[in-house]
């Protein structure tokens, strides 16, 4: 539902106005609860919806086009905006073809046309240029991250740069219309045109949302969301995405246990829907559920293997496809796919006319998960090489870092310790070769960052962020299983980077140092919390985490921004998901005795203002002289005694209480609230 794409959108919209008539437009970066709201209020012509797979930009940008083509069939006037949705997920260029502003438009009409209708046709070739010249058309464009040549791309390359200059050249010119384009995110530059709003993750509030929409029994949700308050972090991460939520839900149903990793999930999904109409199925195609899941894992792992036939290949390429692979093609191979749709773990809606039907799986994730089954069960069909710098394996080599023993995965260790000294063997490093481990331990980080750096835009050898992000998400809560030589090299990219970089190199940087040495990890934020940028900083935030041990400095920086966020008004509305941040970094049960009392004493200091005015309203000469005579000296003197109280969360609680107190008595509540708030940091 729309309940889930909740974003940080950029750009211009429109804003209410007091004046009937008047149109009121604001610039900026804003949170908006809908996705679909945020669209429609957009006045941007290009806007960029970046977000994971699941996490709701498909869902989203068909119901704004059902929603237009619903306003749009009941509108009289002629100036309707008619929504035009175009999966890109079958964008595939032959013989050559030049990805240009042309091939998109061809595209476009191909998949306008699917149903090969003569009327349809008629009209596209009288008012579609038309419509482009008086902005009757609003383009989405969806699934821009699986175009078949682009699913292999790690970061913004060539590759994606070609295609995403053909979308922009297509709205550009005679081209009037508006342009929105969903895909998953990609590091690197993009186009200056696009504005973009990021889909953000579920928060604590909205996971238990959708969790009562699950309809479970009470003691099934009370035991889910108990046990992801405490489960593995990556576990944790996966259940804010709103697709991977609603499947745990359903994996909690059936009566599992809470799961160890999330690729249990999706297994017991498949046996489920497998299970559960396996006599239909049997009596209906007369196919044996073992049959469905061989197919389904061959089938998948074949789109993943042959870089040439994409997430969506029409059955005959997908045959052939097989074939190379060397799997043997059963005589009842399309009476398997009829039952994969039918059950519908796969579907088939092709966007253009084809020969062959067209066979792609219901959901990216669910060919992930099949193709990383057979990976599993057997790794040497794909080498450890391609599974650390092709994207369409990044999944895959993400679980398999997670559920095996650093044993199992040596080879993939090794590959990785090749990879990272290729990389960088001849890129001019700031960080000295020679620096050890013994001199990071011992606090020398200053010295491996010269006095006189020149900045500049970083120039990231291709393939490292992708490579260390996956090492990070696949040994996160593990780091220590990696070899030391791996985590000292990844740490001189990492201040290399951030140290000759701009500033969205330094935010790469933040955001892929998980796997770096302690002390680089915690002289990094230090750098990076000195820096004004906020996006930098809500980057070390989300990453402090990764530090097992927070010195004091940083630990004054996450209570002032925790008084921060009550400042802006918004602690009080992400309580669930900044607790569920805090319970992850050491001194944890510390850090939420601090945001509880700072949401307490907001309310306290209400409350007490209250009595206050109650008591000048019926006492006015006495309770103005002691606030003219006496609060000053003593809100002076309460607040020297607190500063040299020690910072624990008994002292924080008595200290809150001693503020009130005196606040009843001198009558100047708000005051002690500061000084507090002074004391925490």
């Amino acid at each position: 539902s729309d309940l889930e794409a909740e974003v940080e959108a950029e750009g211009h919209w429109k804003a209410f106005s007091w004046i009937p008539f008047v149109a009121r437009t604001r610039r900026g970066t804003r949170r908006v609860k809908s996705l679909s709201k945020a669209l429609r209020f957009s006045t941007e012509r290009y806007i960029l919806i970046e977000g994971e797979p699941g996490s709701g930009k498909s869902v989203a940008l068909r119901h704004v086009a059902h929603t237009l083509a619903a306003k749009a069939a009941t509108n009289r006037s002629m100036r309707s905006l008619i929504p035009m949705y175009v999966n890109l997920k079958e964008l595939e260029r032959h013989n050559g073809e030049v990805v240009d502003r042309n091939f998109i438009e061809s595209f476009i009409l191909k998949s306008l046309n699917r149903v090969n209708d003569r009327d349809v046709e008629s009209f596209l070739d009288t008012e579609f240029q038309r419509g482009l010249r008086e902005q009757s058309w609003l383009f989405l464009f969806d699934s821009f991250d699986e175009i078949p040549e682009v699913l292999s791309s790690t970061e913004a390359d060539e590759v994606i740069q070609l295609y995403a200059d053909a979308i922009t050249d297509f709205l550009h010119g005679m081209n009037q219309c508006r342009g929105i384009l969903a895909s998953r995110q990609f590091r690197g530059p993009r186009q200056a045109e696009f504005r973009r709003f990021l889909i953000l993750s579920l928060s604590e509030e909205r996971k238990h949302k959708l969790i009562k929409k699950a309809l479970l029994s009470p003691k099934a949700e009370q035991e889910l969301i108990g046990r992801l308050g405490t489960a593995r972090p990556e576990l944790q991460d996966m259940s804010r995405n709103p697709m991977f939520l609603g499947l745990l839900c359903q994996h909690i149903d059936s009566g599992q246990p809470f799961p160890e990793h999330g690729h249990n999930v999706f297994e017991t999904y498949i046996d489920t829907r497998l299970l559960r109409d396996e006599q239909r199925v049997a009596k209906r195609f007369n196919v044996s559920s073992k049959e469905l899941r061989a197919i389904a894992e061959l089938v998948a792992f074949t789109m993943s293997a042959e870089t040439a036939i994409g997430l969506s290949p029409t059955r005959e390429r997908l045959k052939i496809a097989m074939k190379n692979q060397h799997s043997i093609v059963p005589d009842n191979f399309e009476v398997i796919l009829d039952a994969l749709e039918f059950i519908k773990i796969a579907r088939t809606d092709s966007a253009v006319t084809t020969t062959s039907p067209v066979f792609t799986f219901a959901h990216r994730r669910f060919q992930e998960y099949f193709a990383t089954t057979i990976v599993l069960r057997e790794p040497g069909r794909i080498s450890q090489r391609q599974l650390l710098t092709d994207g369409r394996w990044r999944e895959t080599a993400v679980v398999l870092c997670q559920n095996q023993s650093i044993v199992a995965l040596s080879p993939l260790v090794d590959e990785a310790k090749i990879l990272l000294h290729d990389m960088l063997r001849n890129h001019p490093l700031v960080v000295s070769d020679e620096i050890s481990l013994d001199s990071i331990s011992q606090g020398h980080i200053y010295a491996m960052i010269p006095s006189k750096v020149k900045v500049q835009e970083f120039d990231w050898p291709s393939g490292l962020l992708h490579l260390l992000g996956l090492l990070q998400d696949g040994f996160f809560g593990r780091v220590d299983d990696l070899p030391s030589d791996i985590r000292l090299i990844s740490g001189r990219a990492i201040i290399s980077a951030y140290t000759q970089g701009i500033l969205l190199d330094k935010i790469y940087a933040v955001e892929v140092s998980g796997i770096s040495e302690q002390n680089i990890l915690t002289e990094i934020f230090r750098h990076a919390l000195s820096e004004p940028s906020k996006a930098l900083k809500n980057v070390v935030y989300q990453q402090v985490a990764r530090i097992r041990s927070i010195p004091e400095d940083l630990a004054s920086w996450i209570r002032s921004t925790i008084i921060y966020m009550d400042h802006q008004g918004i602690l009080h509305s992400e309580r669930y998901t900044t607790q569920a941040h805090l319970m992850r970094i050491d001194q944890s049960k510390h850090f939420i005795s601090v945001m509880n009392l700072v949401l307490n004493i907001s309310r306290f200091n209400l409350l007490m203002h209250l009595i206050l005015m109650i008591l000048i309203v019926s006492h006015p000469i006495n309770y103005l002289n002691i606030i003219v005579k006496d609060v000053f000296l003593l809100n002076y003197n309460i607040a020297t005694v607190i500063n040299t109280l020690t910072q624990s969360s008994i002292i924080y609680y008595i200290s809150s209480l001693t503020l009130i107190a005196f606040s009843f008595f001198g009558g100047i509540a708000g005051v002690y609230k500061f000084n507090l708030q002074e004391t925490l940091l």
